[in-house]
């Protein structure tokens, strides 16, 4: 369903909303929708419009397919890189990426937090992260293949840690919390072990040849 109106008023003007319920012990989502914001039908040009809108609809689907995997304990990058990448979505240039990591922007922050955001509320800082974001998974699915990729997603659907148990089902309070930071971290950790025989600082070394103009590898 597509729908418009004030519900997604964000720098990205569009999103997927869903209701995720416990049932049977199995986790489902219902009434997924994707919502695009009025601002994203600025502009003078119809052509740049609708470049925009389809943008934005081809990167909100891929959230809506991976909906059913898709957990609180995820990293940022993995659910944001995925949608970029798989939509065809461009983000900035490599330079810029190769720049942001020598100043300090790191994998494990965009693993620590659930979602992509800058404290200050920087959108430059959120390209940024959505850029190394993408570029992480396109690095994925290059190396192992768009198969483990989503064999990776997956796995986070199989686990359910300690720090989201709640007495009624997923607890999502308090998701910025160092507790639960640490606990995506950890977990992110072990399933890229499992899945693809790496980790966070490989991936991000990868990366940063990358961004230097060299191929990365496993």
């Amino acid at each position: 369903m597509l729908l418009t109106g004030d519900r997604s008023v964000t720098a990205a003007h569009a999103s997927v909303s869903g209701v995720a319920l416990d049932e049977d012990d199995r986790f489902r989502t219902y009434n997924t929708a994707v919502y695009v914001s009025p601002g994203i039908f600025d502009g003078s040009s119809a052509l740049l419009r609708q470049r925009r809108l389809q943008s934005a609809l081809d990167h909100e689907m891929v959230h809506a397919a991976l909906m059913p995997w898709t957990r609180a304990w995820m990293p940022g990058w993995l659910v944001e890189g995925t949608a970029v990448h798989r939509s065809n979505e461009r983000r900035g240039d490599r330079s810029r990426l190769e720049a942001a990591l020598a100043s300090g922007l790191s994998l494990r922050q965009v693993t620590e937090s659930g979602v992509l955001r800058d404290p200050q509320g920087d959108p430059f800082r959120v390209d940024l992260q959505y850029q190394l974001a993408s570029e992480t998974v396109a690095l994925i699915s290059e190396n192992w293949g768009v198969g483990k990729l989503i064999e990776l997603y997956r796995s986070y659907s199989l686990e359910f840690p300690e720090p989201w148990q709640g007495p009624y089902g997923v607890d999502y309070k308090d998701e910025t919390s160092a507790r639960k930071s640490r606990a995506r971290f950890d977990l992110t950790q072990k399933l890229l072990k499992g899945v693809l025989g790496s980790s966070l600082e490989d991936l991000e070394a990868s990366v940063r040849r990358r961004s230097q103009g060299t191929m990365g590898g496993r």
